[in-house]
């Protein structure tokens, strides 16, 4: 794999990219109220924030191979609102979206960053790509003078996990799903935070 660089923010060229590596890293999760992931990505594109992405870009070929999208001010990565479903699945169709949809919503805490999502493409996996992105993330809450980054990962993926220990994530707690989870492949969640001190320095 080439060279790749960290690069806050989202050339509208990158949009359509960014926002399938999105749905694809999150299908099990947008399918059932999005669609299968071009469709889905179509959608979102115009939607994304870019001051809340952060981007992993191959130089040499000016090509996306990851996206971390962060949360603070209240604001995330994807900006998907009630007139963007009215006029892709009319009224009814958008209604009972946008109540599945909150399943997904995660509350900001004081002083906290969310890492709201992470994907990469599948020729960058193994290539430091994921760890340089968490490594942003920490930045940006430490340049923001935040004192935690959390992120939540699902039971099925326990690779994503081990990324987040080796970088200094540390689990807090465990959400049950249960049978609500089955259609979307998981069971249970795990929130894992990194703290940093009050300087914006690492602990």
């Amino acid at each position: 794999m080439s060279d790749f660089a960290i690069v806050a923010g989202l050339p509208d060229r990158h949009r359509h990219r960014v926002a399938r590596i999105y749905c694809d890293a999150f299908a099990a999760k947008l399918g059932p109220f999005l669609g299968e992931p071009a469709a889905a990505a179509a959608l979102l594109a115009p939607t994304l924030r870019p001051e809340r992405a952060l981007l992993a870009i191959d130089e040499a070929a000016d090509v996306v191979l990851g996206v971390a999208g962060v949360k603070h001010d209240g604001l995330e990565l994807t900006g998907l609102g009630w007139d963007d479903l009215r006029e892709a699945f009319g009224l009814v169709g958008a209604a009972w979206r946008a109540v599945g949809l909150t399943l997904f919503e995660r509350d900001q805490a004081d002083g906290e960053l969310l890492r709201e999502a992470m994907g990469g493409a599948a020729a960058a996996r193994g290539g430091g790509v994921g760890t340089a992105l968490l490594r942003a993330v920490i930045d940006r809450a430490a340049d923001l003078g935040l004192s935690t980054v959390r992120l939540d990962v699902v039971d099925t993926n326990p690779r994503a996990r081990a990324l987040y220990e080796r970088v200094g994530f540390e689990a807090t707690e465990v959400e049950e799903i249960g049978v609500l989870g089955k259609p979307f492949g998981f069971t249970s969640a795990t929130t894992l935070v990194y703290r940093l001190d009050r300087t914006g320095g690492v602990v």
